[in-house]
């Protein structure tokens, strides 16, 4: 618990967000589903949460959903067109999440959720967010991935050429920070720092 109540030292809030894409390419993909739960310690220092929302996001008109994305997610075409909202409704919502800050942004895999997060944001100004990939923390942490480091000698035996299981996913690169631009530079600026626990 003293890890947290440091990072509450620093932070005016946590905000644990995670979404479902289109893709998986930022550039090319959109969010179809973004929720988030922001927290914040209050006086007394208990833990509370001071705001959420779970969106479905409309994809531009004429896109449809790949069928992968459909299976993956469950999230149908119709779903988003009933119940969805346009980008700039759900950004109006998660900045009333972000701020005032700062704040601390986690999510498991945050590499690929910052990205696609980024691309949403892009024009708006979400004040200073910095980054932590509960992912990174518990591969820091554990053997992962957990059942297959124990039983399968391929992972065991590491070095560059170890075949590695169906399913398994590489180590992800920590998060160094999202890119924004610099008003009106064209140049890119870090709108994020890493956090070490």
């Amino acid at each position: 618990m003293s890890n947290l109540a440091s990072l509450f030292d620093r932070y005016k809030a946590l905000v644990i967000f995670d979404t479902e894409t289109s893709g998986l390419n930022p550039g090319d993909d959109q969010i179809i589903e973004l929720a988030a739960l922001r927290v914040e310690r209050t006086q007394a220092g208990a833990l509370r949460i001071a705001g959420k929302m779970d969106t479905f996001i409309r994809l531009p008109e004429g896109e449809r959903l790949p069928e992968n994305i459909v299976t993956l997610t469950g999230i149908t075409d119709r779903l988003l067109e009933t119940e969805g909202v346009q980008s700039g409704t759900a950004v109006s919502r998660f900045l009333k999440l972000v701020k005032p800050g700062p704040v601390l942004m986690v999510a498991h895999n945050a590499q690929f959720d910052a990205c696609f997060l980024r691309e949403l944001l892009r024009g708006f100004k979400p004040g200073h967010l910095d980054w932590l990939d509960s992912l990174t923390v518990y591969k820091d942490r554990r053997p992962y991935p957990p059942q297959a480091r124990q039983c399968d000698p391929r992972l065991r035996a590491g070095g560059q050429g170890a075949e590695q299981p169906p399913g398994h996913r590489r180590r992800a690169r920590p998060v160094r920070g999202a890119e924004g631009h610099g008003r009106g530079t064209g140049r890119p600026r870090q709108l994020c720092q890493p956090v070490r626990l």
